[in-house]
């Protein structure tokens, strides 16, 4: 919980999903993106894919943001692999209306990963 008075969504959540190909968390951004909030002004959902760096000696996962700031990055005989992640970072007014939204969209996820398993 933030203590920003000017922010009237004080209440916030930030889920980062890792998926294991760049289209996979495209095809899972396309979808998810349209469906709006049902409480309009009351919560507010930002979806956006960044790129994150494994490395694959220890499998640790960070952002590139992240990287400036972790000495792991900088080592050379390290190999890394760029994966895509899809950012969800969602604000509301109410607490329980950030536990509805953040449920409501993993509810949505789970059945896009779904789909992945039976399709793909």
């Amino acid at each position: 919980m933030a203590d920003d008075n000017n922010n009237p969504r004080k209440y916030k959540c930030k889920v980062e999903i890792a998926f294991p190909s760049a289209i996979s968390a495209k095809h899972a951004h396309d979808v998810l993106v349209v469906d709006d909030e049902i409480s309009g002004e009351k919560v507010k959902r930002n979806m956006s894919l960044i790129s994150s760096i494994t490395n694959k000696t220890t499998s640790m996962q960070v952002t590139e943001e992240e990287c400036a700031d972790n000495s792991v990055c900088e080592k050379s005989e390290i190999n890394y692999e760029i994966l895509n992640v899809l950012r969800v970072e969602i604000e509301a007014t109410e607490a329980k209306l950030l536990r509805v939204s953040v449920s409501s969209f993993y509810d949505m996820l789970t059945v896009v990963l779904k789909c992945y398993q039976e399709f793909s």
